[in-house]
């Protein structure tokens, strides 16, 4: 596993809620593997420790330093003797100094003057009318930065390259651009008329698949939205994020019914029940809890061995299987009805997304060492074991990114892959063939969601942006409406 670059946050005490805020941001791209860091700043020091001292070998080590200016920075005594060695470690390209702008501030006049500042235009953060857009931009700012610096401090991985099957012709059919921050999550209603996404703007949007238009902008949560899923019968819709709750909306009207509320961290990920009575989250509160849908009441609480980033239920609701971690990873399973845990299998790398195929043959998990690992599951199941062995994986490699998203297609002949590396992946299964590659976001792939009867995909991405891809072998006359949109690609398979 490659090593973090290593970062250091400087800001005055009387600073720190608008640190905590920018961190939120930051802490959201770590957790999607989007920032390979290791991030210190003061404020997380237990009592007792020397902050002069812990501060002074921080900086000795740090490839990064966040410089959070403000005037109650640049008065601190910390900050005054700091400044030499900051000078020193950044004239030998040994540190990049990136000045952060908080609140107004005569800093041109200050050592770091001369250098590319954050907001990219130098406008404090205190001085946006949305602060939430200020941190967004700023984490972004950093995340290139380190993109920039990671090829000096991290080895290349060479990636094995794909066997290649026969493609199946997706293509672009529409760019959707209505969301102003990264869309983490996409994801299909079970009669395929609806399609959401939700982003780190704090909003979900419902799409009208007959039309192609926004119909609803579903607001509420008061921080990133990381997961949305429909119920069974496409009544309701569920979100998760980084507010720590789960919100329930009424799909016809977009309003929301039931705020559940019960995990002390960020929700990453949320799923139905098959029957649609009760449904699953995961937290990086290192727990999974269950919900009854009809009340909002948590039924059962299970305890987890790292923060979780993904949750799915085998079609038969008998089985939970979660995946997680931070720099290594960890496969965990139980069986519903008894609660008794199943599954416990460690990985050498984070997993970010975890899918169970429509017949229960397969599990699918996207990994942070750019790989999608494959384990037959109908095999290994009984009544009171479930169990995987290595020797039951077959590893899918091609990507050259995280892999943060993984979904199969409804009859689970194809699984679709999304990838830090800003493509999608069709794969044969079972098998280890490649079947294509989608190119056409800008950044990162966040989430990828299969249509439940067309021959449509859908993906989410950091670029902001919702991309929609169909199969080209269709008729002629469903064929030529591939130039218009997707809504009369929808109207011209159901005529």
């Amino acid at each position: 596993m490659a090593s973090e670059i290593k970062v250091v946050a400087i800001y005055a005490p009387a600073d720190e809620p608008l640190w905590q805020a920018l961190k939120v941001f930051i802490s959201a791209m770590q957790r999607q593997g989007l920032l390979n860091i290791i991030l210190w700043d003061l404020g997380e020091l237990s009592p007792g420790i020397d902050r002069e001292k812990a501060l002074d070998q921080w900086i000795h080590e740090a490839h990064l330093v966040l410089l959070l200016l403000s005037s109650n920075l640049l008065i601190m005594n910390i900050y005054q003797s700091i400044t030499a060695q900051l000078l020193l470690q950044s004239e030998q390209d040994r540190t990049h100094i990136l000045p952060i702008l908080l609140r107004p501030v005569s800093w041109k006049e200050t050592h770091w003057g001369k250098l590319a500042a954050l907001p990219n235009n130098d406008k404090p953060v205190t001085t946006w009318r949305d602060r939430d857009v200020a941190y967004l931009s700023i984490a972004e700012g950093i995340r290139r930065v380190v993109r920039e610096l990671q090829p000096r401090h991290l080895p290349v991985l060479q990636e094995d390259q794909p066997h290649l099957s026969a493609p199946l012709g997706y293509t672009l059919l529409q760019t959707l651009t209505v969301h102003l921050g990264p869309v983490a999550s996409v994801a299909f209603s079970p009669d395929g008329i609806w399609l959401a996404s939700d982003s780190w703007d704090g909003t979900i949007i419902l799409w009208d698949v007959t039309t192609g238009q926004a119909r609803f902008h579903l607001l509420g949560h008061t921080s990133l939205v990381y997961s949305v899923t429909f119920s069974p019968d496409g009544q309701f819709l569920a979100s998760a994020g980084q507010d720590q709750t789960i919100r329930l909306w009424e799909v016809s009207s977009g309003m929301c019914i039931s705020i559940l509320q019960g995990h002390t961290g960020a929700v990453s990920s949320v799923v139905f029940s098959p029957d649609g009575k009760w449904l699953a989250s995961g937290s990086d509160d290192h727990t999974i809890c269950l919900w009854e849908t009809s009340t909002g009441a948590i039924i059962a609480h299970i305890e987890t061995s790292q923060a979780v980033l993904s949750v799915d239920i085998t079609s038969d609701g008998m089985y939970i299987v979660s995946g997680g971690g931070s720099v290594d990873g960890i496969m965990e399973g139980w069986d519903v009805p008894s609660g008794k845990p199943l599954i416990t299998h460690r990985e050498a790398t984070c997993i970010h997304s975890i899918a169970v195929s429509p017949d229960n043959s397969f599990i699918a998990s996207g990994c942070a060492d750019h790989t999608i690992k494959l384990r037959g599951l109908k095999a290994r199941m009984r009544e009171e074991f479930l169990m995987f062995f290595d020797s039951d994986i077959i590893m899918l490699r091609g990507h050259h990114g995280i892999v943060s998203s993984v979904a199969f297609q409804a009859d689970g002949k194809v699984l679709a892959s999304g990838s830090h590396d800003k493509t999608i992946k069709l794969w044969a299964v079972p098998g280890n063939e490649e079947i294509e590659t989608l190119v056409g976001h800008t950044d990162a792939v966040l989430s990828v969601a299969f249509h439940p009867s067309l021959p449509l995909l859908a993906s989410g991405s950091f670029d902001k942006t919702v991309k929609l891809w169909g199969r080209r072998e269709e008729p002629e006359s469903s064929r030529a409406c591939y130039r218009f949109s997707w809504g009369q690609l929808w109207k011209s398979l159901h005529p």
